[in-house]
């Protein structure tokens, strides 16, 4: 799996590979438990449980569970049930929560998009960050008058 693009140390191809890590890794029509870099992870029509990179990462047509990188997040017709990073941008796809300082989405469907900057463009959001929020602290809330109740009985 050593050597085969100049760009990416590990590339796995056309199978299943429970734990994939390196310094650049890129997965092609490959799966993954866990997908670990410490630079850049990408994967390509591929999909994994829990990819993290130490870079940027980048998700073609493929899925995954939880997405987390300190660099950015870049979705193409995929999807991520949580995408957290310093800048998310979701294109064509599908994200369950997206946090980052930026987030930007165009022409895809987001659950949750909390970030300081939250771009939206020929989109669907259920809840952006003020919503979001506001829908927590409420649940928060309800939670703890709930808890209060049942222990003083």
């Amino acid at each position: 799996m050593n050597g085969e693009h100049p760009d990416h140390d590990e590339v796995a191809r056309f199978g299943f590979f429970p734990f994939v890590r390196g310094n650049n890794v890129r997965l092609q029509r490959a799966g993954s438990t866990i997908a670990m870099a410490q630079g850049n992870l990408s994967i390509e029509r591929a999909g994994s449980q829990l990819m993290l990179a130490g870079g940027d990462v980048s998700v073609t047509q493929g899925g995954a569970q939880a997405v987390l990188a300190k660099g950015d997040i870049e979705i193409t017709q995929g999807g991520a049930v949580v995408a957290g990073a310093h800048e998310v941008s979701v294109s064509e796809g599908v994200v369950g929560i997206a946090g980052a300082h930026a987030v930007g989405v165009t022409g895809s469907r987001v659950g949750i998009a909390v970030g300081r900057n939250v771009e939206i463009n020929e989109s669907t959001v259920l809840f952006g960050s003020s919503a979001a929020m506001a829908t927590g602290a409420a649940i928060g809330f309800l939670v703890g008058l709930l808890l209060r109740s049942l222990g003083r009985r």
